[in-house]
């Protein structure tokens, strides 16, 4: 993937997407490194390769994703019963970690809480003793 970036907001914003044609054979070729200066344009397709291109000048990514499902004729792909129980184990994951991490900010809140009061009491109990 190349990223080319530049500081011109009035700029085109062009999304390529690069497909080989099925029985062409994958050729080494050289990818320019991505750039934050607009250093690194969309290379011409090889041969064997057509490019799709999305103009993505003020679309949000449902609607960049729906003209490259639409341009390209890709279909999306559901997640099967084993993803869907992987995403469900995932997800139960998450809420016992949410619930662990307050847990241990409770203790750790009181254990630092126990040390402030500790050190107030050594040290009231400091300033009576030099009192006395």
């Amino acid at each position: 993937m190349i990223v080319n970036r530049t500081k011109d907001v009035t700029g085109p914003a062009v999304l390529s997407v690069y497909f080989r044609e099925p029985g062409s054979t994958l050729q080494e070729l050289q990818t320019p490194s991505s750039s934050f200066q607009g250093f690194a344009k969309a290379p011409q397709p090889a041969e064997g390769e057509r490019v799709l291109t999305i103009d993505m000048k003020n679309l949000g990514s449902e609607k960049i994703l729906e003209e490259l499902l639409s341009k390209s004729g890709a279909v999306p792909v559901r997640p099967s019963p084993q993803d869907e129980a992987d995403i469900a184990e995932l997800r139960d994951l998450e809420r016992i970690g949410e619930v662990d991490r307050e847990r241990v900010k409770r203790k750790t809140d009181a254990e630092k809480r126990e040390k402030r009061l500790i050190a107030q009491a050594q040290s009231e109990a400091a300033a009576i003793r030099a009192a006395l």
